[in-house]
């Protein structure tokens, strides 16, 4: 069977350009569905490596304060040299 458009040559015009429109919006909309997902998604990854590290570092001693003992060690010994 034959396909027979009866809309005048402006009408054509005027649908294929609504239909592009069209078109053009669900794209738009896919694009921000699909930034949103990664976004959420980024976001929770973030979250997660953040409790990671603040579980991490609750579970050791501060740095600072071991190297502050050994600092203390070690003047001890050079203000009281064993002979």
């Amino acid at each position: 069977m034959k396909r027979i458009n009866l809309l005048p040559p402006e009408q054509r015009a005027k649908a294929a350009r609504e239909l592009g429109v069209l078109y053009a919006l669900v794209g738009l909309l896919l694009l921000v569905v699909v930034l949103g997902v990664i976004y959420v998604w980024q976001n929770g990854r973030i979250s997660e490596k953040q409790a990671r590290v603040t579980a991490l570092q609750a579970d050791r001693p501060a740095v600072g304060d071991e190297e502050h003992q050994r600092g203390q060690h070690h003047h001890a010994d050079a203000a009281n040299p064993r002979r």
